[in-house]
């Protein structure tokens, strides 16, 4: 009770000092200039952002001192605000709104001032605000840094255009009930961009496997069974049909004690399958003991795959095998009309470059290709050297993608609805903890420096001990909650997927790699 009431009077100690220190709205009519580095955080100095983004909160790390913050619109109206006791500038909403539509197609300019012996003003940033909007939330799962299966994890969605996170489901019940002892993971979610709010996700645990949600009615399937022997990952949902692809692997990880590195993931096996939920039928679509096929994702056509593959096979009792997997980028074609499935082409060959290639991620409008391309293996989250490259389909020309890229490990990417707007979950910011960063493409091809994710307090992510992991936009807020999902695995009895058809093995044009030109 005590805590409680402790708890109640530090957020009321927050919200007056929000209140107070914000009174003072005025800025300061002398001081001098100075060139000194403004610690900014997070650091939204010169990012381009959607005309529909939530406030971007800010701190000022510079020290314990007394600032005040003006912004000033192409119309010359400005506002200004002072921070709180914490160096924090919050917009008001409203406020932010007006910004944003005064600015559209130009920029918010920004002047901090400091209080010290004399005020000071920093050097002026700027807020490029474009009109391409945003889809309204993200999903992503928030898990421990250190992966165990036993931890806490949680699939959360957060609103881009309040600020609002909000926890889908999580484990912390199961992890509490004797019941479910052992693992109880929940992960890879997925979410069908035609806005029919159609979603799935696994719950790895007693009574678990693939929750879908398919057009209002929920079901549990197990996809782990006879002819597919190990679990499905990675899903692609097509974009229009009732159809999900997944990969079938069995993954194994090793724990380095030498080396930045401290885990190295690795799949032994995988091959590529095909979920149709109407007809509850799971199927091969890529099966070949010759190569380790992971991440496919359809083409917004609905009519070819593409996915990473290397031709190296795994020995897990090895263990150099696991750091010389080299993949590259492959697609197979769909034949909607008779239901089968082409020879499987090469796309980009990464490991001529001695380099490897994963998580391929198409633009809604087909014509570019974002992947994560490192040293080896296919876990991109793991290595420093894991960089995004983008690939124009229609001229196999590799652009630049120097903003979205750090000295840390990048992946998880995904495209927004409009093509406009791409995230990446990256360790740039102390190269242990993901976050989410989000750039802005243009028409001719060119990505913005990227922004942080708008936490309402700016401060969340510097907090925050977990990782962000399998990120993607969501066009439509999920229907799916912690007591419905609790009622699910109470109510609903896990169904067998039933295996149709006969596995693929397709000839590679080796011919249609992607040739190696920057721009």
């Amino acid at each position: 009770m005590n805590g409680m009431k402790s708890k109640v009077i530090k957020i009321t100690f927050i919200i007056l000092s929000v209140v107070l220190f914000s009174c003072s709205n005025e800025k300061p009519e002398q001081y001098v200039e100075t060139n000194d580095d403004l610690q900014l955080y997070p650091d939204y100095r010169g990012v381009t952002v959607p005309c529909n983004v939530a406030p971007l909160n800010f701190m000022i790390k510079s020290g314990k001192q007394e600032y005040v913050v003006a912004v000033k619109s192409p119309t010359q109206k400005e506002w200004v605000y002072s921070a709180d006791e914490d160096g924090k500038i919050f917009f008001p909403k409203d406020d932010w709104a007006e910004m944003l539509k005064e600015a559209i197609g130009d920029s918010l300019q920004i002047e901090v001032y400091e209080k010290g012996i004399k005020w000071k003003r920093y050097p002026q940033f700027y807020l490029h605000v474009v009109s391409d909007s945003i889809d309204k939330y993200i999903t992503y799962r928030l898990i421990e840094p250190a992966y165990r299966p036993t931890g806490h994890v949680s699939l959360v969605q957060f609103h881009l255009e309040t600020g609002e996170e909000t926890t889908i489901v999580n484990n912390e019940k199961l992890l509490k009930e004797t019941y479910f002892s052992g693992q109880t993971c929940l992960n890879c979610h997925s979410t069908q961009k035609n806005g029919s709010g159609n979603t799935m996700f696994f719950y790895r645990g007693k009574g678990g496997g693939l929750v879908v949600t398919y057009n209002g009615e929920t079901k549990i399937v197990n996809t782990k069974l006879g002819d597919v022997p190990y679990g499905t990952v990675y899903p692609s949902w097509h974009p229009t049909q009732p159809m999900i692809a997944f990969s079938s692997t069995l993954i194994k990880q090793y724990f380095l004690t030498t080396g930045k590195r401290k885990i190295h993931p690795f799949n032994v096996k995988s091959d590529i399958v095909l979920y149709n939920i109407e007809k509850n039928e799971l199927s091969y679509v890529v099966r070949d003991s010759t190569t380790i096929d992971t991440y496919p994702c359809w083409h917004p056509n609905g009519k070819t795959i593409y996915y990473a593959s290397t031709d190296s096979v795994c020995d897990e009792k090895e263990t150099t095998t696991a750091f010389k997997l080299k993949y590259d980028i492959k697609r197979i074609h769909y034949n909607r009309d008779s239901l089968s499935w082409g020879n499987i082409e090469m796309v980009f060959c990464a490991s001529k470059l001695n380099k490897s290639a994963t998580q391929p991620k198409l633009s809604p409008d087909g014509n570019y290709l974002l992947f994560a391309m490192m040293d080896n293996s296919s876990h991109s989250y793991t290595q420093d050297s894991s960089d995004l490259v983008l690939m124009d389909l229609r001229t196999n020309e590799l652009l630049s993608v120097d903003n979205l890229n750090s000295d840390k490990p990048e992946g998880y990417h995904d495209w927004s609805t409009n093509g406009r707007w791409i995230l990446v979950s990256t360790r740039r910011e102390n190269g242990n903890h993901a976050r989410v960063y989000i750039s802005h493409f243009s028409e001719d091809g060119k990505i913005s420096k990227p922004f942080a994710l708008p936490h309402h307090d700016p401060e969340r992510d510097l907090d925050r001990l977990q990782n962000y992991n399998m990120v993607e936009f969501s066009p439509t807020e999920t229907k799916l909650t912690s007591s419905k999902f609790y009622s699910i695995l109470d109510d609903i009895e896990v169904i067998n997927a039933e295996y149709k058809g006969e596995s693929i093995k397709g000839s590679v044009d080796a011919q249609t790699g992607a040739s190696v030109i920057y721009r």
